[in-house]
């Protein structure tokens, strides 16, 4: 039966199955059945999120970038990541950043995902920032997205950034608006905007970068 509530009118539905429904601005319509069907159980499985595939990027350089009162360096721990990368702060007090970031010469597709997705782990350590994305596309055109992901708490995470969370950059060159995410050249994860401790570590190990899709 379908009820409307702004006449108090009800009539019967000749196919539960297919209902046709069009409604105004702030309108509503109330259906109601004799039966329902019962909702399909399902188990929860381990890994990703249910129902995204994950698809490699093309393989890149990993090059360790930082900014002047840092010195950085970075191990791969196995051949194609995972890269440990570490970094000492050898000034107090001043704007450190330090990045890992995967290059290519041609340009990477990435209008066809949801997000990116990787996996980072980080020891106990006194950093109080968080992990960050930058993505770079062909035109210059670069953009930031937080992943939520504390350096200071110690733990190994799945990382899922989606593409629309990532917001031009103050710092950015090229023409206005949006990065183009067919062009893309550059994905750098890593920290910045920290005011560290002269002496402070920073470290935290992370996969290469992966395209996700549901």
């Amino acid at each position: 039966m379908r009820w409307d509530p702004a006449t108090g009118q009800g009539a019967e539905e000749s196919d539960a199955k297919n209902i046709p429904l069009s409604l105004g601005p702030y309108g509503g319509m109330l259906l109601t059945f004799p039966r329902a069907a019962k909702p399909e159980w399902r188990n929860p499985q381990d890994g990703g999120l249910p129902g995204m595939t994950v698809t490699a990027l093309p393989p890149a350089a990993a090059v360790v970038i930082g900014g002047e009162h840092v010195r950085g360096d970075v191990h791969p721990l196995a051949d194609g990541g995972p890269w440990a990368v570490m970094a000492d702060v050898t000034k107090s007090n001043v704007d450190v950043f330090q990045f890992l970031c995967f290059s290519w010469q041609a340009d990477v597709d990435l209008s066809g995902a949801e997000c990116l997705v990787f996996d980072t782990e980080v020891p106990g350590q006194t950093c109080t920032t968080a992990l960050l994305v930058v993505l770079r596309d062909a035109r210059g055109v670069e953009t930031l997205a937080e992943t939520g992901v504390p350096l200071g708490v110690a733990g190994r995470t799945r990382v899922h950034v989606p593409l629309s969370a990532f917001q031009r950059a103050g710092w950015s060159g090229g023409p206005a608006g949006p990065a183009d995410f067919a062009q893309t050249r550059d994905i750098r994860i890593g920290w910045g905007g920290y005011l560290g401790t002269e002496g402070e570590k920073v470290a935290f190990t992370v996969s290469a970068p992966q395209a996700g899709k549901f």
